[in-house]
């Protein structure tokens, strides 16, 4: 077998498969699913012959999704376990499903708008799923974990990073993708928009939030935890923080202005939130004790403050 070639086009070694989701799918979508069309999306090698594509998006796919709910944030007391098969075009359709009804809105206040903000952001969980499925390792056997917690959700799948990307390569748009053929069939069928962009748009979603999305990834794990942004919260105010809503929105004004500039130092805060020193740390303070804001030091050898990673 010739290991160059990426595991998602290599020929599968089940060629006994059945398409009954995903020609449906296909159907329904208005999209072309001809034995021309999955040769050029390589579900079919030059020879005609099923490949691990094939397979991933066959109603045989081995490749599971465990997903467990606890009902406390310490991985004591399990409340539910379930397992999510089939086709990975089904098991994203079954688990966005079942996540979104999960999902609560509030109506918060951010900054000085009164909105409808939800436990978690649903371009945030769409993206985290997405990620998952598009990016693991499948040759790796075991299940991929979706942890579901009272104050967060956890997405644990196999394989770290891809070679030839390093970690800081995440938050810059780099993307070297470890299964082109999964990734080009999810963009094919529009659940993708463009490569790239995915950790991006998971914390552009948080911008406007105390609460912001953490990546861990090690040699075998790759690792995104979501947190609930209205967990400890009531009535649009931290009640673990104790905080007026000023003091939270200049909170957010720090966070935004980390969007457009990515490190900060205290003098910048203190001059964007025209406060004084004293005020401005204790609002700096508040953020990094959150993990929100990540103390470190610049080139020039300076504090500065920038988002954690």
């Amino acid at each position: 077998m010739d290991y160059e070639i990426p595991f998602d086009e290599r020929k599968c070694r089940h060629q006994l498969l059945s398409f009954n989701f995903i020609n449906e799918y296909m159907r329904i979508n208005e999209k072309p699913f001809s034995d021309i069309q999955q040769r050029i999306l390589k579900i079919k090698d030059k020879d005609g012959a099923y490949t691990n594509l094939a397979h991933l998006i066959s109603d045989q796919n081995p490749k599971i999704i465990r997903v467990i709910v606890y009902d406390d944030n310490e991985m004591v007391n399990v409340d539910k376990k379930m397992e999510f098969s089939g086709s990975i075009i089904k098991q994203y359709e079954d688990i966005i499903t079942y996540l979104e009804g999960l999902n609560r809105s509030r109506f918060s206040f951010v900054g000085q708008h009164r909105e409808e903000v939800w436990d978690y952001p649903i371009d945030s969980l769409n993206q985290t799923l997405l990620n998952m499925l598009v990016h693991t390792d499948y040759e790796v056997k075991e299940a991929n974990v979706i942890k579901i917690f009272t104050d967060r959700i956890e997405f644990n799948s196999f394989g770290g990073l891809p070679n030839g990307i390093t970690f800081d390569d995440l938050f810059v748009g780099m993307s070297v993708n470890r299964n082109k053929a999964v990734a080009h069939f999810f963009r094919n069928i529009d659940l993708i928009s463009s490569f790239g962009l995915g950790i991006g748009i998971i914390r552009d979603n948080y911008s406007r939030s105390l609460a912001y999305p953490k990546i861990r990834v090690n040699d075998n794990i790759f690792k995104v935890v979501l947190p609930n942004q209205h967990y400890g919260f009531e009535d649009g105010g931290a009640a673990d923080v104790r905080l007026s809503l000023a003091e939270t929105n200049k909170m957010l004004d720090v966070l935004a202005a980390l969007k457009q500039k990515r490190a900060l130092s205290k003098k910048e805060i203190q001059e964007l939130l025209k406060v004084s020193s004293t005020r401005a740390t204790i609002i700096v303070n508040h953020l990094v004790d959150k993990e929100l804001l990540l103390q470190t030091e610049s080139e020039l050898g300076n504090i500065v403050y920038t988002r954690p990673r």
